[in-house]
């Protein structure tokens, strides 16, 4: 990867995998041995039920969730091994690979299942299994980031607990949820970790919450069936920038443009500031501030503001003397001096889309 790397602008190396596109035709058999391949899918099968009883779950003793791995060549985009599943009271959740999904199903509907896949073992039945590499629990390393696995995987372990946030299963309902939140933080604080607030929502309705943990505990909670991801949470600090703007004392402003029929730009940044240029200053049609929030050095959000409104032809329209914007600006700011942790983060930029979403389509 290139040098300077900004950490909040990519993902962690060991957190990705690069999947090979594969073109897919029509769906190729796999050569099974049904006796020996079906009770390998029945021994899964009891070692899910087997972390279910051991593992004290959030989510309750009435639903279990598990991992289902398809044979290599096939994955999860076919809308038929889902419907597999979901024809078996199965909800596939969500997925760590195209061939890997976490799913979800009450207990009570999985004998069914079961039921079909020893037909598939004895008798041959039930030719879909023959897709299913393997049915395990979901384990607690999947469910945590490279950074935390390679701290865990540390003979000494550091003292300090860690701030962590913890993602839910994606996928289940509201009420489900409600309960499962309830669960967790009586979990968390048996173990004297620290609830620093509540949980927030994604966008698909999936809760996260945010603890301070003992690093020794990590594991403990990764095996609860209600997560799906667990990692320490990141922070922002907004440094004060080195940008100089340009003077545009003797620039005007283009009078052929209608200001007020150009599109809004939502600016999510350190704030925008044409105050000491008059001619610009109409352009920014709102302010967003979060309560609490002063606006810290506004030099970098208002260079983004100046390119949103001018494009790459900005230093050429300066030089003619003449400016003529493409758009206009909503300044959303959403830094100041302060650290900034990711859930904060993420709390703001969704109050600004709720709230701007019908007056703007573009956000940056």
């Amino acid at each position: 990867m290139k040098e300077n790397k900004y950490p909040h602008l990519i993902i962690p190396e060991g957190d990705v995998e690069k999947v090979v596109h594969e073109p897919t035709g029509r769906t190729k058999v796999v050569p099974r041995d049904h006796l020996a391949h079906g009770q390998l899918l029945l021994d899964g099968f009891k070692a899910i039920s087997d972390y279910h009883i051991v593992h004290e779950s959030s989510l309750g003793e009435d639903v279990l969730v598990f991992k289902v791995k398809l044979h290599e060549g096939h994955t999860f985009q076919d809308k038929k091994k889902q419907e597999f599943l979901s024809n078996n009271k199965i909800k596939v959740n969500a997925l760590r690979d195209n061939q890997t999904a976490i799913v979800s199903s009450e207990v009570k509907e999985l004998s069914t299942f079961k039921n079909k896949l020893e037909n598939y073992t004895k008798y041959k039945q039930n030719q879909d299994f023959q897709y299913i590499d393997e049915i395990t629990p979901d384990s607690n390393f999947d469910k945590q980031s490279f950074e935390l696995k390679e701290i865990l995987s540390e003979e000494e372990l550091p003292k300090e607990d860690f701030d962590v946030q913890m993602m839910l299963i994606p996928g289940l309902d509201k009420p489900l949820y409600e309960k499962t939140l309830k669960n967790l933080e009586k979990k968390i604080k048996s173990i004297n970790g620290n609830i620093i607030r509540e949980a927030y929502y994604l966008s698909d309705g999936t809760p996260i919450i945010r603890a301070k943990i003992s690093p020794s505990k990590i594991n403990y909670l990764s095996s609860d069936e209600a997560l799906f991801r667990i990692e320490k949470t990141n922070f922002f600090e907004f440094a004060p920038s080195q940008i100089k703007l340009t003077d545009l004392s003797d620039v005007t402003l283009d009078e052929k443009v209608d200001t007020n029929s150009l599109h809004s730009v939502v600016v999510i940044d350190s704030g925008v500031d044409f105050s000491k240029i008059s001619i610009l200053a109409p352009l920014v049609k709102e302010r967003y501030l979060p309560e609490g929030v002063k606006v810290f050095d506004p030099s970098h959000g208002t260079a983004v503001a100046s390119r949103v409104l001018f494009g790459d032809e900005i230093d050429k329209q300066i030089k003619l003397g003449k400016l003529s914007p493409y758009a206009t600006i909503i300044d959303a700011c959403v830094f100041d001096e302060k650290a900034l942790s990711e859930d904060i983060l993420i709390t703001r930029i969704k109050d600004i889309v709720e709230k701007y979403h019908a007056k703007a389509k573009v956000f940056n």
